[in-house]
């Protein structure tokens, strides 16, 4: 026989526990239990706000019986406030790859002019020898070439910041600016004790990422790519013009 509620009794009551670890940060559910036809509707209020991602809510759980139903809500990993700490909420990390690029790219050679480089590389594509070259770093740029070695390797560095949060806190990170040198954003104090410092050059910042990450809410990525010196199409200081 279902069970008759009296009219005086509020339709639901409602439970919310909070778990936070250093891992996962807060873990927030809430359970409402009460009358079948009052979880209802509430489910279908909470599904349309999970559906639009604007709650930050990572799971429904639904039960009925005997007229009766509760509905477990689980919420993503939040912050204690409504805002974003900039190194507590984020992870900040260095990785290096190694890029070949040409041997006239290598900062030893950067003394030739641009003149003085095209005459060494037509001179070796001619195979004429250095003898007609003028100073020794052409000669040692041809010497180069002349030993196959024609390419050189440079450390590309790339330094990313990921931010764990959920889609109700305002994080805001800028994503109109793609492909531009921009400068880094300030180094957490656990990257300070990792490394002395960042190497000398410029950064171009690449397009901001935003991935969904189940419980834990989302991950916004933010990453810059490391170069001496990125060409100013970019917004860098090489503009291909003899120094």
């Amino acid at each position: 026989m279902a069970e008759i509620l009296p009219s005086t009794a509020a339709p639901y009551s409602t439970v919310i526990e909070e778990v936070e670890t250093p891992s996962d940060g807060l873990i927030r559910t809430v359970t409402h239990e009460g009358e079948v036809n009052a979880i209802d509707a509430l489910r279908l209020t909470y599904r349309a706000e999970s559906m639009l991602f604007t709650s930050g809510i990572a799971s429904l759980a639904y039960r009925a019986s005997i007229g009766r139903a509760s509905l477990t809500v689980s919420y993503g990993r939040t912050a204690s406030t409504g805002s974003i700490d900039m190194f507590e909420d984020s992870v900040q990390e260095l990785n290096a790859v190694d890029v070949v690029r040409d041997i006239k790219c290598a900062p030893f050679f950067a003394g030739l002019t641009n003149a003085q480089m095209s005459y060494v590389q037509a001179a070796w594509d001619s195979r004429l020898g250095d003898g007609h070259l003028l100073g020794d770093l052409s000669k040692k740029l041809y010497g180069h070439l002349a030993h196959g070695q024609d390419s050189y390797i440079e450390t590309a560095y790339e330094f990313r910041q990921a931010f764990q949060t959920t889609s109700t806190q305002r994080l805001q990170q800028a994503a109109s600016d793609p492909n531009t040198v921009k400068p880094l954003p300030a180094l957490s104090p656990t990257l300070k004790n990792l490394i002395d410092a960042l190497p000398t050059g410029e950064w171009l910042k690449k397009p901001v990422t935003v991935q969904y990450a189940g419980r834990k809410g989302w991950t916004v990525s933010l990453t810059y790519q490391w170069a001496p010196k990125w060409s100013e199409i970019y917004g860098g200081t090489f503009t291909g013009l003899d120094s």
